[in-house]
Order: structure tokens, then C-alpha cells, then sequence
């Protein structure tokens, strides 16, 4: 039907539009992209009847459903279903043409879950990252990576993740107005049991969490007898009890008396302790003024 020049012509022009597509849309894995790719490339072309496989391409992929992200954040199961089933909805609604509803039933996903909706590969993700994409849009809101310290089983994990994406979204409620109604009591509430049940503490600045221990590793040299070791740590526990029951004061009681009497420095992050190597000297400094002291008040 057609002069193999003018079908060599129209495969250079699939060919472009393709790779432009996929540049514009920065897509670096095959699957679900290079249906979205197929699609694009079609629109570029009207005409069914010479292009019959973008056509059946573009169709499978306007019947394609909305799967959630690999990076989505989890919920329980009740809720990823009821999410699931109102982002079909909000997909028939754009195909009856609905768009007024679509766009509510998107912006009420957005303000209860933090749900995001990519129409270009049909995907969704509470948080907003979309792996997809090549994990080229920055790193996923109210994900925690765990900091690896102390043994967890697989529900406990499952748990506390739950837990995490939970105080995530009492932190973060948008209302119809673009305000937010931030639910602070309801997240330390969720911290709180948080540490009590699992001895799990959240650190925002980092986006990290931990199994805390009791237990602090002593690093360094030091001229220490054992006794002093000893009772360097039990205090050290008693004080991770104390900061456990947000007692603060009481807790920077005992690090102030370490540091005073031993010359002890805390790290909490990494569950170490160790000795100032100045302390020592201090202390001799100070031994031998006293000392002199003493002799002068004697005379």
C-alpha cells in the first residue's frame, strides 16, 4: 500500500518520538514505563489503520489499573484497600469524563493518606516516590530506614513501620482549605508507645529509627579501675531507663555526675562511652593545688 520510503520514513518518526517520550518522562525501568511509552508514541499518530499496533498498544494501556508504587509507605490492610478501590473509582470517573469528580476523590487521597497519583505510568504512592521513575524525585516523605541495633521479629517490624507511617500522617493532615491540622499529641502519643513497647526511638532530623539498648560500649583508653567501669555502666543503664520515661532532668543528672567525677562523655547515638584524655590531666592538676593549698594552710 505504501512506497517502503515512505514506511522507512514513518519508522524513523516512531523511532524519534519514542526516545523523546522516554527522555521527557526520565523512565529507566521497562516495566510499567514502556507501556506509557507506547502510548505517547501513538498519540503521535492518528491514523489506526497504518499503525495498528500503537493503536492496540495505546488501548492496553488506557485500560491498564492503577498499582501501587514499590516506595509507597504501608498501611494496614483495610486501608490499602480502601485506597486501592477509590483510585479505580477516580480511574473510571476520567474515563466517563467526570473530571470534577476525579479531582475530588484525588485530593481526598491526598489529604487523608498522602497519596500521590502518577498518571503517566498509572501508579500511586503514599509519600510521593515513585521508583519507578529511576528514583529521580528525591527522597520518599515519612520514610524511616532502620538503623540496625537490637533483634527484631518480622511482625514487630511490621508493627512498628505501621506505627511510624501512622505518626507520619498525624503529623502531616492537610485540610480542603491548604491549611494543615497537624496532630502533634496524637504523634508522641504513637512515639511514646513507640519506645515503651518496643524500645524504638524515632530521630526526625535523619529519617532513622533503632531498637535502643541499655547497654554502652566503652571506647578508648582510660586509667580506670574496674569498680569504676562497673559502676559507670550500671548507671548508664539506669539513666537510659530514666530517659525511656522522658525524665530528662534526672537522666542529665547522671551524665553530669559521670562527666564531673570520671570525666566521662556520653554518645547516645551510637551507644558509646569513653574517657577525656584531658580529665586526667585536669585532675592531676588539680590534686596538686589542693595540695599546695593544704601545705600553705597548715603553715
Amino acid at each position: 500500500l505504501f512506497p517502503s520510503s515512505s514506511i522507512a520514513t514513518m519508522n524513523r518518526l516512531l523511532q524519534t518520538a519514542s526516545k523523546s517520550v522516554a527522555s521527557s518522562l526520565r523512565i529507566n525501568h521497562a516495566t510499567p514505563s514502556s507501556s506509557a511509552v507506547q502510548f505517547l508514541t501513538a498519540r503521535h499518530f492518528s491514523d489506526s489503520t497504518h499503525f495498528p499496533a500503537q493503536r492496540e498498544s495505546a488501548d492496553k494501556f488506557a485500560n491498564q489499573v492503577y498499582i501501587k508504587s514499590t516506595t509507597s509507605l504501608s498501611l494496614d490492610k483495610e486501608e490499602m484497600e480502601y485506597i486501592q478501590q477509590h483510585v479505580d473509582t477516580r480511574a473510571q470517573a476520567k474515563k466517563d469524563r467526570n473530571f470534577e469528580s476525579a479531582g475530588k476523590i484525588r485530593l481526598d487521597l491526598r489529604q487523608e493518606f498522602d497519596v500521590t497519583i502518577n498518571d503517566r505510568i498509572k501508579l500511586w504512592s503514599i509519600g510521593g516516590l515513585f521508583e519507578e521513575l529511576g528514583d529521580k524525585f528525591g527522597k520518599p516523605k515519612g520514610v524511616y530506614t532502620r538503623k540496625c541495633s537490637g533483634y527484631l521479629s518480622a511482625e514487630d517490624e511490621d508493627a512498628i513501620s505501621k506505627m511510624i507511617s501512622d505518626r507520619y500522617l498525624a503529623k502531616k493532615k492537610d485540610n480542603f482549605d491548604g491549611s494543615r491540622e497537624r496532630n502533634f499529641d496524637v504523634a508522641d502519643e504513637i512515639r511514646d508507645a513507640l519506645m515503651s513497647t518496643y524500645n524504638v526511638q524515632v530521630d526526625d532530623r535523619s529519617n532513622e529509627w533503632r531498637v535502643e539498648r541499655d547497654d554502652y560500649t566503652m571506647v578508648g583508653d582510660n586509667t580506670l579501675s574496674d569498680e569504676d567501669v562497673e559502676y559507670i555502666d550500671s548507671k548508664l543503664k539506669e539513666r537510659f531507663i530514666l530517659k525511656r520515661d522522658r525524665l530528662y532532668t534526672d537522666a542529665d543528672v547522671i551524665r553530669d555526675d559521670l562527666t564531673g567525677r570520671f570525666g566521662v562523655n556520653v554518645n547516645d547515638r551510637e551507644k558509646k562511652w569513653s574517657v577525656n584524655p584531658a580529665f586526667g590531666v585536669a585532675v592531676s592538676k588539680k590534686t596538686k593545688v589542693d595540695s599546695a593549698v593544704d601545705k600553705t594552710a597548715s603553715i
